[in-house]
């Protein structure tokens, strides 16, 4: 009855990453090199780089396609940014030297912003990172917490006490800022003060530099697409799979039966069989899976303990005691009894022996008497 299971393969999702800069990405020495190479497609997701150069205006679509914008230079309106943050969207600026804080400045609406670039030592290194953000989270187990192998040739010195709501996520060994985050609406602006190529830091030749990006991409927005797999009885997000929140839905059933889902009805909970479920009205169709429930095919008894948790009816286990008592008295009685038949057949055996004990008295006490003559 469970020897079947339905499933349907995950869609992949689709990521826009914007780049605003004036590189190529055949430039292996510039950052946009190392950006389009670390974005790989999978099956679960892939991730196009959208290169533009800073005096060029971003077409409306492309920025509202866009998750994550990485930007190095200066921005060409600023402003168009503003709803694009309060989407919840993401930022990362790279300051690429120091010229680049005015647009930085403009980004935050700033009146000024100071940056400077750092020197006096031969590297830096990261030296204090907060491991509960979620872009570093995944490296804070110890096994992949060392950062200190990454060397940081030039960075720049930013002025982070004027920002407000600036929280600084890691710092170089020389206490300056390496990465901040400053939230703007429900977005967020990343600013990172060295860049990933070779002329600035090993960063982008670290095996921290892919997992690091993915990590904005997600904070980003870029989830993964919703599960297509359900139980039976259970209530399935149509609305979330096809994004659609106030039009009405039709769900095709694994029977062929059409269930319409009404506008104002949250999910579809008409799960009442597994199979592969449709929503015709979506175009292309969505299809989402239902499964009976793994614990179904757990055909095991249960102990009466567990049972009793449950709630069933189980017999009273007094009847079971007393009946193991009786049980036992009779095994009892029955060796008792044993062990009497043996003792009869004891007497028995002493009397016959005493009766033949005495037959032979007798018989030896007579022969001598017969044998003697008469005179």
């Amino acid at each position: 009855f469970d020897n079947t299971v339905f499933v349907i393969p995950p869609a992949t999702a689709r990521a826009t990453v914007l780049y605003v800069g004036d590189d190529s990405e055949r430039d292996s020495k510039r950052p946009l090199y190392f950006l389009q190479r670390a974005f790989q497609e999978t099956r679960r997701q892939a991730v196009q780089v959208i290169a533009r150069p800073p005096q060029t205006p971003i077409p409306s679509g492309e920025l509202e396609s866009a998750v994550l914008a990485v930007v190095t230079r200066a921005l060409p309106e600023p402003r168009a940014f503003d709803r694009w943050l309060n989407d919840g969207k993401t930022v990362l600026f790279v300051l690429g030297d120091a010229q680049a804080a005015p647009a930085l400045a403009a980004l935050l609406n700033l009146e000024r912003l100071a940056a400077e670039e750092a020197g006096g030592t031969n590297y830096a290194m990261l030296a204090d990172i907060d491991f509960r953000h979620p872009l570093f989270a995944p490296f804070a187990d110890p096994r992949y917490s060392d950062f200190t192998k990454i060397h940081f040739w030039k960075y720049r010195r930013l002025d982070v006490a004027a920002i407000l709501e600036a929280r600084i996520l890691a710092k170089f060994d020389t206490g300056d800022p390496a990465l901040v985050e400053v939230p703007r609406g429900k977005g967020r602006v990343l600013m990172l003060t060295s860049g990933w190529h070779p002329a600035d830091s090993q960063l982008a030749l670290s095996s921290k530099f892919v997992p690091l990006l993915y990590a904005m991409l997600d904070q980003a927005g870029s989830a993964p697409p919703a599960p297509a797999q359900f139980l039976v009885g259970a209530t399935v997000p149509v609305r979330a799979l096809v994004a659609r929140t106030n039009t009405a839905l039709s769900v095709r059933t694994p029977d062929g039966s059409q269930v319409e889902v009404a506008a104002t009805t949250a999910g579809f909970a008409s799960t009442l069989a597994p199979g592969i479920y449709s929503v015709s009205s979506a175009q292309p169709p969505v299809q989402f899976a239902v499964n009976l429930d793994p614990a179904e095919s757990r055909t095991a008894p249960l102990p009466a303990e567990e049972l009793e948790r449950l709630g069933a009816p189980v017999q009273d286990r007094a009847p079971d005691v007393a009946q193991g008592t009786v049980r036992t008295l009779r095994l009892q009685n029955a060796e008792l009894e044993n062990r009497q038949k043996v003792w009869r057949w004891l007497i028995v055996a002493a009397v016959l022996v005493l009766l033949t004990e005495s037959w032979l008295a007798g018989w030896m006490a007579r022969r001598p008497a017969a044998l003697t003559p008469v005179t």
